[in-house]
């Protein structure tokens, strides 16, 4: 972690926890008893350059962030909060079943802002509560196509592994992709260290325990549906998420 890193998540903790340190062995002692819940968290902060207010953006008929919100209620965990600097957004989530048990800081909500550091701040803000958060998994809204089984299965990965996300192989047949000592990967899951293959990580789930001790290795589930790999970011991409739920063509596997 760099220094620069270091300093701005010192600051946070400083500024709204009162606490000068970064290390988080620091709050989860402050939880009694065992920590054993996990959260999905989703970041949806407001202001967008490409979409205007893209995370709530109506997308045929219902807001954005509710297909991140209708799956996540639908997963095996504890709880679904929804991470904003708006009102509105918060309003909107809340009716979708979400919680938003804070509104982000202006200052951790700007375009410069790490996204790492909405979720530093989550995670801070829950266990200074005495919440026993153990395992966070982040959402995005603008990776709106998932499937609820699959969700699950990934839910279950992180329980074993500490560590799941969601990832694709750029340009190559997954069956030609093969781990350094030659043992073909599974086209849908990965058990393998960082660096292995050459692959990219999807914001459509990535979970991991709080405590990197905890973390036994890293799962990469492999997306080879291509509706899955749409991530919103232009008009263009926009239209294509209203292409494909405008007809049906992907089965979230829970009702919206």
């Amino acid at each position: 972690m760099s220094e620069q890193v270091n300093r701005q998540k010192r600051e946070i903790a400083e500024t709204y926890f009162g606490y000068s340190g970064i290390d988080i062995e620091h709050f989860t002692d402050m939880v009694e008893g065992p920590r054993d819940r996990t959260v999905v968290h989703i970041p949806a902060r407001s202001g967008s350059t490409r979409i205007e207010n893209k995370n709530i953006r109506e997308l045929s008929g219902l807001p954005l962030i509710a297909y991140t919100i209708a799956v996540a209620r639908a997963m095996p965990v504890d709880r679904v909060i929804v991470n904003t600097d708006s009102r509105e957004i918060a309003d909107i989530a809340e009716k979708l079943g979400a919680e938003v048990p804070f509104l982000r800081p202006a200052e951790l909500s700007a375009d410069d802002v790490s996204p790492g550091f909405a979720l530093f701040y989550a995670e801070r803000f829950l266990l200074s509560e005495g919440y026993p958060l153990d395992a966070t998994i982040e959402m995005y809204p603008t990776s709106p196509f998932r499937n609820a089984a699959k969700m699950a299965r990934y839910v279950d990965a992180l329980s074993r592994a500490g560590y799941c996300a969601t990832a694709f192989l750029p340009n190559m047949e997954l069956e030609r992709v093969r781990a350094r000592d030659g043992v073909l990967l599974s086209p849908e899951e990965i058990r393998c260290e960082r660096g292995n293959v050459n692959f990219k990580l999807l914001a459509g789930f990535l979970g991991m325990k709080l405590l990197s001790s905890q973390m036994r290795w890293f799962h990469y589930a492999l997306i080879d549906d291509p509706v899955e790999l749409v991530d919103i970011d232009t008009p263009e991409d926009f239209a294509l998420a209203e292409y494909i739920t405008a007809n049906n063509l992907y089965d979230f596997g829970v009702a919206l």
